[in-house]
């Protein structure tokens, strides 16, 4: 009688709950905050791509537009700064540089513009003196640049001094177009048995 008592008892079963397909909340929790965390990444991830197309819908805007945004004012540009001319001393404002310079030619083709400008300090200021290289000016010549017209009309007193064994040929920057035109006649031509005169060149290079 015993024996059938034990065996009309029930078996105590040891297997866990989730076992028969329960969750216990613990699960449930770590399944929740999972699918929260998944959904903030995706929400995020639409964000960005949103942004993203803002981003390039702007930038074909202001192609379109010249370059400037909707948002974006146009300060129109201010003149660059001018610093004043500064006038070294002893230059005339008034005079023109043509008015204030000689040309002097017949000049030895060893002097510097130094030596030049030496030469006619006894005048007045002189500014600067350049050798003219190039065609229209004959060989040997110089641009003297000098501080006002009255300096220029002293330093024309010089005409025919001597330098370096030369005479100097010095005449006003503003006269010597004409001359230019003079010195750059061709030869006139005469008929047979008819002596001609020697024409003066006004800028002839010639050691006197």
């Amino acid at each position: 009688g015993d024996v059938e008592e034990e065996k009309s008892k029930p078996v105590a079963s040891n297997s866990h709950p989730a076992a028969a397909g329960k969750e216990t909340p613990r699960n449930q929790n770590l399944r929740m905050e999972l699918k929260r965390k998944l959904e903030q990444a995706l929400q995020l991830q639409v964000e960005v791509e949103r942004a993203r197309v803002q981003a390039l819908q702007s930038n074909k805007l202001q192609k379109a537009s010249g370059g400037s945004g909707p948002n974006v004012t146009k300060h129109p540009k201010s003149p660059p700064i001018q610093s004043p001319k500064v006038v070294p001393s002893g230059i005339s404002k008034a005079d023109s540089l043509d008015e204030r310079s000689v040309v002097v030619s017949n000049m030895d083709f060893s002097v510097t513009p130094q030596m030049v400008m030496a030469h006619f300090r006894s005048c007045g200021t002189v500014v600067s003196a350049h050798r003219q290289l190039s065609p229209p000016w004959p060989p040997g010549t110089f641009i003297v640049h000098l501080g006002d017209k009255e300096v220029a009309k002293r330093a024309k007193g010089l005409h025919l001094s001597q330098f370096f064994n030369r005479s100097l040929q010095v005449v006003m920057k503003a006269d010597s177009a004409h001359l230019l035109k003079a010195a750059a006649l061709p030869p006139a031509v005469h008929p047979p048995g008819v002596k001609s005169t020697p024409t003066v060149r006004p800028f002839a290079s010639r050691v006197t």
